[in-house]
């Protein structure tokens, strides 16, 4: 009697760990749990090939979609990022396989791909919230399809950047993508719900004073609806070292203190030449906490580049830059984002 009640108790408990061992061991697919949590996109898009590798021929099965904009308009449409993550590629070949792409690294093991991108915009290592811009659409690489094959391709994966990837599911209120070379759709994202804060050049956030003579480019740049529409995507001052004197001041709504990184988007500048130095200067609490090193404007093609990070508060929170520069030469004001550590 004694030796079956030990008996028992023992394989419960190994039955237990075996249990345990399975649940630690399972490869999760359901990501909107996890740090995957939005569409990358904002806007109504249809994806033009369900599950796949490939969309020519008959496609392989590899839970990675592709998506095109329902209203047709897709090249030049900015991606965002689906989670909070860390820029762990930034490559490619614009004739072959997965084009200009971004590649995020998640805090909980997932990975994101943004592939056959026009422009990519991050750096290595730069930290990219929900939300923030990776880069406009476009057709670089192996792409198929009609309209020119102008898609997005995303994938996410857990673990690894190679191999079929997981199913995103669910996200923004999807419980169900078409299977592989199928189309399905529209699925919509109105925005995100994130930390990050971006004040472009056109936002209510932003404003030029002074009497210096300005331009604006209608060509190159950062804007949300995209690029090739039209829009105004800079400004640009002419520099000088006296007057008239020109300051653009960025004021974000920071939804909390606390360190953000502070990125400053340096647009393709299109055959002009623009200043070697330009100096940022980062305020909180109305008072000047930092100066940027000298920006080379000149030596960027549409880039975010990291400024460094500051704790930052909700009030007196603003980025200035004027066009006081030691070599004289244009100055170009676009969009700067705010990023909260995490």
């Amino acid at each position: 009697m004694k030796w079956t009640q030990r008996v028992i108790p023992t394989v419960g408990f190994v039955l237990l760990a075996l249990f345990a061992v399975i649940l630690v061991t399972r490869t999760p697919n359901v990501t909107a749990i996890g740090s995957v949590t939005e569409l990358p996109f904002i806007g109504s898009y249809t994806v033009s090939c369900g599950y796949h590798t490939s969309c020519a021929g008959t496609p392989t099965p590899g839970y990675g979609l592709d998506f095109i904009n329902a209203s047709g308009a897709t090249n030049g449409r900015v991606v965002y990022a689906s989670g909070n993550g860390t820029v762990v590629e930034n490559n490619g070949d614009s004739r072959t396989g997965w084009g200009y792409k971004v590649v995020l690294s998640h805090p909980d093991l997932y990975y994101s791909r943004y592939a056959h991108l026009s422009y990519w915009f991050p750096a290595i290592n730069h930290k990219m919230q929900l939300g923030s811009p990776i880069g406009y659409m476009g057709n670089t690489g192996a792409v198929t399809g009609t309209g020119g094959g102008y898609h997005l391709h995303w994938q996410v994966y857990y673990n690894t950047t190679t191999g079929g990837g997981v199913d995103p599911l669910p996200i923004e209120g999807v419980t169900a993508f078409c299977g592989a070379g199928q189309t399905c759709g529209p699925y919509s994202n109105s925005g995100f719900s994130t930390q990050m804060r971006l004040v472009d050049n056109t936002d209510g956030g932003f404003s030029l004073s002074g009497t210096g003579t300005c331009w604006d480019n209608t060509t190159n740049g950062f804007h949300r609806d995209g690029l090739g529409l039209a829009r105004v995507y800079y400004r640009y001052c002419d520099g000088t070292t006296g007057s008239p004197t020109r300051t653009g001041t960025w004021t974000p709504s920071l939804p909390a203190s606390g360190n953000y990184h502070v990125y400053v988007f340096a647009p393709n500048h299109s055959g002009l030449t623009l200043t070697g130095n330009a100096r940022y200067q980062i305020y909180s609490n109305n008072t000047l906490i930092a100066t940027s090193p000298p920006i080379n404007q000149n030596g960027y093609n549409n880039d975010w580049v990291r400024l460094g990070m500051w704790n930052l508060g909700t009030s007196g929170t603003y980025v200035r830059l004027t066009n006081q520069t030691s070599d004289g030469q244009r100055v170009a004001y676009d969009a700067i984002m705010f990023v909260k550590d995490f």
